[in-house]
């Protein structure tokens, strides 16, 4: 049977193939052309919208330095691909406790306002451009000068003006869309001088170091969202992590020569309870404050502050369940918090007695707070939080050996730290 079926198959096949009388000719051909250049857009790319374009915005600046500012609004313009203009307007209002070294106290409504303007270089803009790897927006690295003028008045009538002029280094980045950070450092001049009433004082002139981190958000000219999930690489979303050492470095130097000297660092140990959204906090940092004037006044000393925070990752859950994260330390949360403060200086005032006194003040505080913290890159991580606190102050002079106390106060407040986690 099988040799039969064999036959029959061969046969059909000869047949078919005896049956085609036409002939197919196939002729290929190239023609010479430019390849065009395509910009891969990275994880570094998206997450800071370097290929897409933006030549003005508009910036509310919530966060400047280690405070949170809600009237600091200004604009940044691109006049060419290499050059902007950055326009800032900073105010404060609020109550302002004044203490006399003998522990008078009262309070009076204060405000101030400070004019910026501040022409950038983005040195490196136009080569990026060239090169495929950046459109003409306002995310990267820049050289400016910068103009400021200031004024502040309390209900005393006491008043200060400033005016200052320097030169800045810095990065600003556009981040998921509608935020920004700008990270620089700078150097200059400042003239200040303050009165009271119709007693004037001399302009004090200084030279000034110091860096600068703003970040907010951004309206106006926004680029169309753009979908990818390389933006996770950088801020590690899936990274599994129950603890953490954070070193908050914000407030690191700032230098006011020959007046003012600043410096101060803050650490924090976090670790989560299990693999729960549950993390406990304990942190610890200081700073030291240097001021002098040419009326007299000297004030030099250190502030360090304790806390223990019990923290619930609120969406943690929820977005593992979703594939959008792994179980870590990122995301929004509500935290628990109870700490002290300790404050020891020295201050001598012409304006009451030119013996040097000593001071000591204390603050214990509880509260609850609203906050986000976020892994940037291997090492980095960025902490904000806004929320309310109730506490008991008491000072103590003791070149006097008086005390006195402020009694108990509520408030509201935010924290702002950004640097190295491990």
């Amino acid at each position: 049977m099988k040799p039969l079926l064999c036959i029959l198959f061969s046969c059909l096949l000869w047949g078919g193939l005896s049956a085609q009388s036409d002939t197919t000719f196939i002729s290929t051909h190239s023609e010479n052309g430019n390849m065009e250049k395509t910009a891969v857009q990275d994880r570094y790319a998206e997450l800071f919208g370097a290929m897409q374009p933006m030549r003005w915005t508009l910036k509310w600046n919530l966060v400047n330095n280690s405070r949170f500012d809600l009237l600091n609004i200004g604009g940044e313009f691109k006049l060419n691909p290499s050059w902007s203009l950055n326009l800032n307007y900073d105010g404060q209002f609020g109550l302002q406790t004044y203490n006399s070294l003998i522990g008078d106290f009262s309070r009076t409504f204060f405000s101030e306002h400070v004019l910026r303007a501040e022409p950038r270089y983005y040195f490196d803009m136009a080569r990026q451009m060239r090169a495929g790897k950046s459109a003409d927006n306002l995310s990267g690295n820049y050289f400016s000068a910068e103009a400021s003028l200031s004024y502040a008045q309390n209900d005393n009538e006491v008043f200060s003006s400033g005016r200052s002029l320097g030169l800045r280094f810095g990065m600003q980045r556009r981040f998921l869309r509608r935020l920004y950070f700008d990270l620089s450092a700078g150097a200059g001049w400042q003239s200040s001088r303050s009165a009271a009433g119709a007693i004037g004082a001399p302009w004090q002139n200084r030279v000034y170091l110091a860096p600068r981190f703003t970040g907010g958000l951004l309206f106006g000219n926004i680029p169309p969202k753009v979908n990818g999930n390389n933006s996770c690489s950088v801020l590690r979303c899936f990274e599994e992590e129950n603890h953490l050492l954070k070193v908050d470095v914000l407030g690191a130097v700032s230098l006011y020569l020959p007046f003012a000297a600043q410096t101060g660092l803050g650490v924090e140990y976090e670790h989560k309870l299990g693999w729960s959204p549950f993390s406990l906090a304990l942190g610890a940092g200081g700073t030291y404050t240097g001021f002098s004037s040419r009326l007299g006044a000297v004030q030099e000393g250190g502030l360090w502050n304790a806390q223990l925070e019990l923290r619930y990752y609120n969406t943690l859950k929820k977005r593992i369940a979703r594939g959008k994260s792994g179980n870590n330390l990122n995301g929004t949360y509500f935290a628990l918090n109870s700490g002290y403060t300790w404050r020891d200086y020295k201050l001598t005032s012409s304006f009451q007695s030119p013996e040097t006194q000593r001071l000591q003040s204390g603050r214990q505080y509880a509260g609850l707070n609203f906050g986000v913290q976020q892994r940037v890159f291997k090492h980095g991580f960025i902490d904000l939080s806004l929320g309310t606190n109730f506490g008991k102050s008491e000072q103590h002079n003791l070149t006097l050996d008086q005390k006195y106390s402020n009694g108990w106060e509520f408030g509201i407040g935010g924290r702002i730290r950004a640097g190295f986690a491990f």
